[in-house]
């Protein structure tokens, strides 16, 4: 038999069900609302403090409990929230919007207040020892250029050396004119104008009475005249 799909219980929700009748987003918004299943006993404080040890030979306050990534992690309701998050919050005060801890020792696992500082996250990026926030602390590129001022372009997010950009392009230019001339083509594409002596392969000259496109129409000077690929003619030599 095929399968039914009933659709969320929620008024003017037509998405599919998934739990208890209702679909993913609103199974989430009402499992907010319930009781803990797995309640924790006591203050958040006491909980927090008792797995900290301030015994170290450092003035580090270490968490001994659960460790992801090296931060420590603390349930509380239904959320596992950073226990560096919560120590600030209890000795300092509320951590504003859009703004996160950065550990001033560098110790992931360390929740003494004294050591914990809210900043952006690009500041906080910005202190890291990661590769995104060491090219984020040069003030110059490799080859010295200032990264500041009329030197500085942005694209996409990224800071790039106008000085090494310009460099780049001439060098680009000089290997394809070289390129160019090792194989007797002196200029680019435009370069068979009206009136422009040129040579074919078998060593025949003429002048070019007209370019349409890639190809040329050439008067040659033993009479006659043909129409020839851009890419088979070259420059005749000057007299």
């Amino acid at each position: 038999m095929p399968t039914r799909h009933l659709t969320c219980s929620v008024d003017e929700c037509h998405n599919q069900a998934a739990t208890r009748g209702k679909c993913r987003i609103h199974y989430r918004a009402w499992l907010k609302t319930q009781p803990d299943p797995k309640p924790r006993t006591g203050p958040v404080s006491d909980r927090l403090w008792s797995k900290v040890d301030k015994s170290g030979p450092t003035s580090c306050w270490v968490w001994t409990g659960c460790l992801s990534e090296g931060y420590g992690r603390m349930r509380v309701g239904r959320r596992t929230i950073g226990v560096h998050r919560i120590a600030y919050e209890l000795a300092v005060g509320p951590i504003p919007t859009g703004l996160v801890i950065d550990h001033l020792c560098r110790n992931r696992a360390c929740v003494n207040p004294s050591h914990l500082e809210v900043v952006t996250d690009g500041e906080n990026n910005r202190r890291g020892v990661g590769a995104c926030a060491v090219n984020a602390r040069r003030v110059n590129c490799k080859h010295g250029h200032p990264l500041s001022g009329d030197n500085l372009a942005l694209y996409r997010g990224y800071r790039h050396c106008r000085a090494c950009y310009r460099a780049s392009g001439l060098r680009s230019k000089a290997k394809a004119r070289a390129a160019r001339l090792a194989s007797g083509v002196t200029r680019r594409s435009g370069m068979f104008r009206k009136g422009c002596r040129v040579m074919w392969a078998d060593g025949r000259e003429g002048t070019v009475s007209m370019r349409r496109y890639s190809t040329c129409w050439v008067d040659w000077d033993g009479g006659g005249s043909s129409e020839v690929h851009k890419d088979d003619l070259r420059r005749a030599p000057l007299a």
